[in-house]
């Protein structure tokens, strides 16, 4: 039971949180672009942008720093695992058969080590303290503590299962007003940027290819 009424509270505070926060931001005036002359494609410059975070060979940071983009890869996967396990075990538990099972604790638990990673670097390194505010803190907290829960409740704890709907439930709500509300806005400030470079021909446009109007 309490399953199922921790699920649906959160679930429902942070759908209608997130309503709100798309309808103002899609009643915002679109800013126009007066350059003249356009070299490139909106289309392309926008595609190239939103797709840039599943392609790391276009980043230098990410060319030079593999295993910080592996672990990126593996923190934001975990904590989607995560958020997806709370649907399932609510609502469809026969999901969760053995192999399932084994994939998700792994899953989880290399989420947790990443996690866990990132809070010490920023933490202990001078550079990333002085630019941290007290949410960067609770938000990776947070995601921490449902993470372990999360691995609680596929160990088959009883009251780990309890304490992960409640912290799932709490994680929700406090979701849309921490910094984990960046995924809502990334494709919009993804394709924003993207089809202003675009058309300048900054991106999305091959070496040696010209091409005038967006």
């Amino acid at each position: 039971m309490i399953e199922h009424l921790t699920h649906e509270i959160g679930t429902t505070i942070l759908v209608l949180l997130y309503v709100l926060r798309l309808v103002i931001l899609l009643r915002r005036r679109q800013a126009r672009d007066f350059a003249s002359d356009p070299k490139g494609t909106v289309w392309r410059g926008a595609l190239d942008a939103v797709v840039t975070v599943v392609a790391p060979w276009k980043m230098e940071s990410t060319r030079k720093h593999w295993v910080r983009y592996v672990e990126f890869v593996v923190f934001h996967a975990g904590v989607f695992a995560n958020i997806a396990l709370s649907f399932v075990i609510a609502y469809a538990p026969g999901l969760l058969s053995r192999p399932v099972r084994a994939v998700t604790f792994g899953l989880l638990g290399s989420a947790l080590a990443a996690g866990v990673l990132r809070l010490y670097r920023r933490a202990a390194r001078p550079d990333m303290r002085i630019i941290s505010t007290p949410d960067d803190y609770i938000a990776v907290g947070m995601v921490l503590l449902f993470l372990v829960t999360g691995l609680l409740s596929l160990a088959g704890w009883a009251p780990g299962t309890v304490a992960y709907f409640v912290i799932a439930a709490l994680f929700l709500i406090y979701e849309p007003f921490s910094k984990i509300r960046h995924y809502i806005y990334y494709p919009f400030a993804r394709f924003f940027y993207g089809a202003a470079a675009g058309r300048r021909g900054v991106i999305g446009t091959r070496i040696g290819e010209t091409r005038r109007g967006g």
